[in-house]
């Protein structure tokens, strides 16, 4: 059973970042310079490739198809080429399970999870579609990878068309975001697991386990090129709880970026 995270690719309404001190750091203030850079983000151009390591282990004890432990681990040549609208992704598959491989135009291989468009899905959370499911609040600031960080909180609506509307408990619908202070660009994220599609199987396995389900999702963003943090790392943990407290992982995957190579990295704010 996949599960495919979605980029809701969608405009933003924005303002550009400031080139001057953006004063008192008030919520309304790193708002408009985060979205600005997500507006920067979003409208740029890019043509990179990168290597994407992919470890990916998954419990399948419980359930009675497989009964069965897999830890599986691909190397992937990965391409990002984006103009406009138009985004394309390209893999070459380097190794399997350490085995070399070279195949051209591989698709993603694993089981649990799949995920696409990781460089641009920052600015899901500010989207209309994010803006429509959270209010943000501001937690405080932090040392992350030896810079500065605010931590913006995106707090769930408390509104039960969402619940009906995208099938998820508003109490899921929560993301934590790390700003870097001085650029106001986005250095890491834990997720809304809103962003699952088919997020019913994760329900009915949960119903299958008797436990509630925890789904993890967390994005690094450690590289810098041109103004933009491209990915380091992603993380989606699929985690069940029972009555008793205990937790059942059914399946963790780690993605790796690393050995970057930029052909073209251009942003420009278009009004």
């Amino acid at each position: 059973m996949a599960f495919l995270l979605i980029v809701f690719y969608q405009n933003t309404t924005a303002h550009s970042p400031s080139q001057e001190s953006p004063g008192p750091l008030n919520l309304n203030t790193i708002l408009k310079n985060v979205e600005g850079y997500c507006r920067k983000l979003e409208t740029g151009v890019y043509d990179f490739i990168c290597k994407e390591e992919i470890s990916e282990k998954i419990d399948f004890s419980r359930d009675r198809s497989f009964a069965q432990r897999l830890n599986n681990k691909y190397l992937y040549d990965y391409q990002l080429v984006k103009k406009g609208s138009d985004v394309k992704e390209r893999r070459i598959l380097l190794e399997k399970n350490g085995k070399r491989f070279h195949e051209e135009n591989a698709g993603l291989e694993t089981l649990a999870f799949r995920h696409q468009h990781v460089l641009l899905r920052t600015v899901d959370l500010f989207s209309e579609f994010g803006n429509s499911l959270n209010d943000y609040r501001l937690i405080g600031e932090e040392i992350l990878y030896g810079e500065e960080a605010i931590v913006i909180e995106a707090v769930p609506k408390n509104s039960y068309e969402h619940r009906f509307l995208y099938g998820a408990d508003p109490s899921y619908l929560l993301g934590k975001i790390w700003v870097k202070k001085k650029d106001f660009s986005i250095l890491k994220i834990i997720w809304n697991p809103i962003v699952i599609r088919e997020i019913q199987n994760i329900e009915m396995n949960a119903k299958r386990y008797q436990a509630e389900p925890r789904i993890t999702i967390i994005s690094e963003y450690q590289f810098e090129k041109n103004g933009i943090r491209f990915p380091s790392r992603l993380s989606i943990e699929e985690a069940y709880i029972n009555k008793a407290g205990l937790k059942f992982v059914r399946s963790k995957t780690d993605i790796v970026y690393k050995d970057y190579k930029f052909f073209i990295v251009q942003t420009e704010i278009k009004y």
